[in-house]
């Protein structure tokens, strides 16, 4: 798996459900893929107004923002 796409759960999740989700990896990657999908309908509206591919760090670092916030 990419580093980019682990990467993905990090600053999304909290670090104890990432680590579930790696662990899942290992045993079976649809699960893991599910998961990421479903971060993404969780988003879904934010990711269709992307214009430039660049803006989804940006996405990303908002989610990452009201994570913390609210832990």
């Amino acid at each position: 798996m990419t580093d980019w796409f682990m990467s993905c759960y990090i600053g999304i999740l909290p670090i104890e459900m990432t680590l579930c989700v790696w662990d899942v990896f290992y045993e079976e990657s649809k699960t893991l893929f599910r998961i990421a999908l479903a971060i993404f309908k969780t988003g879904e509206s934010k990711i269709g107004a992307v214009s430039d591919p660049l803006e989804m760090f940006g996405i990303k670092e908002r989610r990452q923002e009201r994570r913390d916030k609210t832990h």
